[in-house]
């Protein structure tokens, strides 16, 4: 097994909280979810990009009961909130918030894929609106580039039982977190081939043995690997196998990185050809 490279505040706090409000086809609150996103850079390092699952915005989609639907539910709007680690890390994080009625995610292809992007528009109709904590340093995140993300060839070279670390907001019992944790684990099924147990077949994900409850969807998945010689996003965790009692959460997967960058690549932005790119996330935007 491959151990992860020192990982430090920026990878926590790369990932960000979202809470999504919905409405019904007649204008009453349909409820609210939440979840983890993250901030990706362009090529050109002047785009932006919130990545997340698509069932997160997407009230009706993935449910396991249908009995469950809201009949025209769409998204309402969406709150992120995180903190920004600055480059001294013994410095206290920094807080901010962002909020949009009617924000415009696009969904990937095929419709099982389970991943949404938002492109960060500020000041315009369903843009972002921001509050932070030093206002007069402008909005800072911490944000990863999209040369982080593994190409197909990459993440198929990995091997079971390569480390992976998942940063995101697990909703614990009646916990209300914060900031976000840092979990731990392995890949668990061969990147090769679609994820599959019992009955269960993903064609588009990889199983991974890694604690994942309710919240951490979104969360990117960071990885090392011999194969590929520097950290990498393996993904982006979806979910856990659904069972009884707290073991249902030991056994998750997360969506291939290469179906991230093929959506980028549908939304006009360049993969990176870049195959050295710095593990740790830039510091700011």
């Amino acid at each position: 097994m491959v151990l992860m490279p020192d990982m430090n505040r920026t990878h926590l706090y790369a990932s960000s909280l979202i809470t999504t409000t919905f409405v019904d086809s007649y204008g009453a609150i349909g409820g609210t979810k939440t979840g983890t996103t993250f901030m990706v850079s362009g090529v050109d390092g002047e785009d932006f990009y919130f990545v997340t699952n698509r069932h997160v915005v997407d009230y009706n989609y993935g449910l396991d009961d249908p009995a469950d639907a809201v009949p025209g539910a769409k998204l309402k709007s969406i709150r992120i909130s995180g903190h920004y680690q600055p480059d001294d890390l013994n410095a206290a994080p920094q807080w901010w918030q962002a909020e949009s009625s009617g924000p415009s995610f696009v969904f990937a292809e095929p419709d099982e894929v389970d991943l949404a992007i938002l492109k960060v528009e500020l000041g315009v109709p369903g843009g972002l609106h921001v509050r932070a904590e030093r206002p007069e340093n402008g909005w800072t995140l911490n944000h990863v580039e999209i040369g982080m993300f593994a190409t197909e060839s990459e993440l198929n070279s990995v091997q079971p039982g390569d480390a992976i670390r998942i940063a995101g907001y697990p909703g614990v019992g009646d916990i209300d977190l914060v900031r976000p944790l840092l979990v731990s684990g392995i890949v668990s099924s061969d990147p090769r081939y679609p994820a599959t147990f019992r009955d269960l077949v993903l064609p588009h994900s990889v199983f991974c043995h890694s604690f994942s409850w309710g919240g951490m969807s979104g969360a990117p998945v960071f990885g090392y690997s011999d194969s590929i010689g520097t950290g990498k996003i393996l993904g982006i965790n979806a979910g856990h196998i659904a069972d009884d009692g707290v073991s249902g959460g030991v056994i998750s997967h997360f969506v291939r990185s290469d179906t991230v960058l093929e959506l980028f690549a549908r939304m006009s932005e360049p993969r990176s050809v870049d195959e050295n790119t710095d593990p740790s996330p830039s510091p700011g935007s």
